[in-house]
């Protein structure tokens, strides 16, 4: 199956659920990064928390893209045809 094919619902699904797990992953690397800053050492801290910073503003902008795609996709209204699994076909 092309992606041409792929009805435009499975798309915008597909993006909505790659957009949750980059937030996802975003909000691991907070955490990580938090977890430097409380464990470093004092010549270390600032450098720590400036990394700390950035990840959240990157975890901040994750989580909006992803609101903004799941609201879209929540507008279009409900799928036509049940949603395959990746790769195609009933396993």
């Amino acid at each position: 199956m092309s992606v041409l094919e792929i009805p435009r619902r499975h798309r915008m699904v597909e993006t909505a659920m790659d957009a949750y797990f980059n937030w996802r992953e975003q909000s691991t690397a907070v955490s990580q990064a938090y977890r430097r800053w409380v464990d470093s050492h004092e010549a270390d801290a600032e450098s720590a928390w400036q990394e700390y910073e950035a990840a959240h503003a990157a975890e901040d902008d994750a989580s909006l893209l992803y609101l903004r795609i799941a609201q879209r996709t929540a507008a279009a209204g409900p799928s036509d045809a049940p949603l395959m699994a990746r790769g195609g076909g009933a396993r």
